[in-house]
């Protein structure tokens, strides 16, 4: 869809007036450009660069309506309730309420333009009906921009992904002339090329910033009992803030959560399995919790919008070099110094490296065996962690970062202990 063209000046102007900003941040202003050229954007930006900003102040200029689809109610909800405090008319369309109804009550505003932003879920948006419904209450304008939030669940590779999402190409078919900005903090090679085919998009939209989080500092640890590294290290902690502990299975969130209940420390499991009324609660208390430790797989926080987490520990991991940046990048979104922890069971460990030493020849293996061979570079590497870390994404790095293990292994070391836990498991737990 052609769009008109605004000055840098306009731009900025808009940016003071409506948002409160002294300035663009990265590559903000460069994605706004696009898009209000109409053009499609894949806009590859790290945690904290402030993506929204990238499709709510076009919204403002384009004529039409902007569709957001994001991945969590929860998140949407939020999107929304900001957004109302900056005077932006916004519709969100998800839950349990009647679709229909919720809709009709809006489709005289559209039509007079009063509403810029609606905010959907994947799983909404292919609905027949609201598809429908979107087509009749448009302005004559139309939908000027459909925007893909957290574009990396589309891959099958990610560990986010999300299976609805990989049908959002038909809803581009429906809207051929409709600019597409997709966004993701994290997208390897693999993921990238997945989503650009789902999304119709080519090479020439992305616009990507440097991926490397110098506030974040980078350790990674194997052991005989990586449960009791982890504690001993949050032991040594000084927790002035909360705290994210990463497991992979649903099961080892509730008895890590249990175990550090236990040494005194306000923590909360939280796992795709759980009420979503007590997730929706757990969550409430994360964001204005000024303290304690969230327990959590990966069904928590993404857009989970915290400033001050100042340390993101993982107890095993997924072998992507993406999905971990992606989960790590909940740490320091204010910009201040924060700590990222791996620490893998000595089996993990081994397992990993043996894909990274492996003698066949690189260039017969596809992008899969490239990006569990990176997060092997990375839990092993012998130089600064940032410089494999980043190559996962595609990115060089060179030198030494000073905010790492390997570069600087005096701060913060990981305690020393005996690998006997016989007596460190309480029963009542274990």
């Amino acid at each position: 869809m052609s769009s008109p063209h605004f000055s840098k000046m306009h731009l900025r102007k808009m940016l003071h007036d409506r948002f409160g900003l002294a300035s663009f941040r990265g590559m903000q202003e460069a994605v706004i450009t696009r898009i209000l050229e109409g053009h499609d954007v894949l806009a590859l930006m790290p945690t904290g660069a402030g993506k929204s900003l990238c499709y709510q102040l076009p919204s403002l200029l384009l004529p039409g309506v902007t569709v957001v689809i994001s991945p969590l109610i929860a998140l949407i909800r939020d999107q929304v309730r900001r957004l109302n405090t900056l005077n932006i008319a916004s519709l969100a369309v998800i839950g349990s309420e009647d679709m229909n109804a919720a809709l009709n009550r809006s489709k005289h505003l559209l039509k007079l333009g009063q509403i810029k932003l609606i905010l959907t879920s994947p799983e909404r948006i292919q609905i027949p009906s609201f598809l429908q419904w979107l087509s009749q209450s448009l302005p004559p304008e139309g939908l000027s921009l459909l925007v893909i939030d957290e574009a990396h669940c589309i891959s099958e590779w990610g560990r986010a992904f999300r299976p609805a999402y990989t049908a959002l190409g038909a809803v581009r078919d429906r809207y051929p002339n409709t600019s597409v900005l997709a966004m993701t903090a994290s997208a390897d090679q693999l993921t990238r090329r997945d989503i650009l085919q789902v999304m119709r998009m080519t090479e020439d939209s992305i616009i990507r910033s440097s991926f490397n989080r110098p506030e974040l500092f980078y350790r990674v640890a194997h052991s005989a009992a990586p449960w009791r590294t982890a504690i001993a290290y949050l032991q040594s902690y000084p927790l002035t803030s909360p705290a994210i502990f990463y497991c992979k299975m649903r099961q080892e969130t509730e008895k890590l959560a249990a175990l550090l209940s236990f040494y005194g420390f306000h923590a909360h499991a939280y796992h795709a399995g759980m009420d979503a009324s007590k997730r929706f609660e757990i969550e409430q208390w994360f964001l204005k919790a000024e303290s304690g430790v969230m327990v959590a797989t990966i069904a928590f926080g993404m857009g989970i919008d915290k400033p001050n987490v100042r340390l993101v520990a993982h107890v095993g991991a997924d072998h992507s070099v993406a999905s971990y940046y992606q989960e790590t990048g909940r740490a320091g979104r204010d910009g201040n110094q924060s700590d990222v922890l791996l620490v893998l069971s000595n089996r993990e460990y081994f397992n990993i490296v043996q894909v990274d030493e492996t003698d066949a020849d690189p260039s017969i293996h596809d992008l899969e065996w490239q990006s569990s061979a990176h997060f092997g570079a990375f839990i092993r590497t012998p130089q600064c962690r940032r410089i494999s870390l980043l190559a996962g994404l595609d990115e060089v790095f060179s030198g030494s970062c000073h905010s790492c293990d390997f570069c600087c292994p005096t701060y913060r070391p990981l305690p020393l202990m005996r690998e006997n836990t016989s007596e460190w498991v309480p029963k009542s737990v274990d």
